[in-house]
């Protein structure tokens, strides 16, 4: 399986006035979502579903990435919302490993935190995952330790690519 992990892209900051939950994307992370989107339409291997937080910011990152690789609606599932484990991931993918490729998108830390624990990583707080960042694991079972890091790159990596 490649499991396409993605960071959603910078959003508004947090104010008192607005849930954190309803944080929208800004103009620069609706940028760094068509970036990302064009760089995963490119790839020869393709996730077949997206799935998302159901937070604003992550739904809106998976659903500008979609419309890049001119895919179907996102599902959103509510075990990508923060607080996300590496133990609830596996228990949420679960469902979706008969693919051969699946992109989630979420927030950090937990992202980090899980690719970490997918790659082995046992010390430390996790992987950084800057906003809109990608990172492609490749593994044959969701345990700890099982994967291998094809690729990890931000927005802005790509951008000077784009």
């Amino acid at each position: 399986m490649l499991l396409f992990i993605l960071r959603h892209a910078h959003a508004e900051e947090g104010v008192k006035r607005l849930p954190d939950f309803e944080r929208r994307l800004t103009d620069k992370g609706r940028s760094q979502a068509r970036v990302m989107g064009r760089f995963i339409a490119g790839l020869d291997e393709r996730p077949e579903t997206i799935l998302t937080s159901p937070l604003v910011r992550a739904e809106e990152t998976a659903r500008l990435v979609a419309k890049e690789m001119k895919v179907g609606v996102p599902i959103t599932e509510s075990f990508l919302a923060c607080g996300m484990t590496p133990e609830i991931a596996c228990e949420g993918l679960y469902p979706y490993l008969r693919l051969h490729a699946v992109l989630i998108t979420g927030h950090q830390p937990d992202l980090g935190v899980l690719v970490a624990w997918l790659l082995g990583i046992v010390r430390g707080g996790g992987i950084e995952m800057r906003k809109g960042a990608l990172c492609i694991l490749e593994m044959d079972r969701l345990v700890a330790g099982a994967a291998v890091l094809k690729f990890h790159a931000s927005p802005a990596m790509l951008a000077v690519v784009d």
